[in-house]
């Protein structure tokens, strides 16, 4: 299995619910919450589509192809979710940055998170949930592009809020202009023949 795109949050559900083909439990999902107008993102999702097919590939094998991950019988399945498909999916997880990489064991629940692009540290999330037990951590890796300008508020935003501070950002970006200045003082206009 490669990348899956996953358009609604029913979508999501059943890809983080299904078991693989020897009906195992220890199934994960890291689903990257990406935005088409985010050059981090568009940039790392050929990466994220490799490592896919490599997870893809190890299970297949039940060996490591690249010598990057060690030997296990579990199953690592990519989906990734655009911000544009369900705007319900990115509230309900409550997504800040795009990319985030979210890791999900074998019921759904999740494990980890990562905002920012930072493959290595990708994988050692997914090594440290084969291995060990673990808990629910953040982990901010490179920065990613976060939304609502950084106001430092724990408080969930609602649906209209969080696309209401993505086009206030953006609409921030875009406006930066200057306005040209008049170093004469006479405030009259001359009509110029052309």
């Amino acid at each position: 299995m490669t990348l899956v795109e996953l358009s609604t949050n029913e979508e999501l559900l059943s890809f983080l619910k299904k078991s693989d083909v020897n009906n195992n439990n220890n199934n994960s999902s890291v689903i990257c919450f990406s935005a088409t107008w985010c050059k981090l993102c568009v940039e790392s999702k050929p990466k994220l589509t490799e490592m896919a097919m490599e997870y893809n590939n190890n299970n297949d094998n039940s060996a490591s192809n690249s010598g990057t991950r060690s030997n296990h019988n579990d199953s690592v399945r990519f989906g990734l979710v655009y911000e544009h498909s369900d705007v319900t999916v990115v509230e309900t997880y409550q997504v800040r940055a795009f990319p985030t990489y979210v890791l999900f064991d074998g019921n759904g629940v999740e494990v980890s998170r990562m905002e920012g692009v930072n493959f290595s540290g990708l994988r050692q999330l997914i090594e440290q949930h084969h291995h060990t037990t673990t808990t629910t951590t953040t982990n901010t890796a490179a920065a990613g592009q976060k939304l609502g300008g950084g106001s430092g508020s724990s408080v969930p935003l609602s649906k209209a809020d969080m696309h209401a501070a993505r086009l206030a950002r953006y609409a921030n970006l875009a406006t930066t202009t200057t306005t040209p200045t008049n170093n004469n003082n006479n405030n009259t206009t001359e009509d110029v023949e052309m």
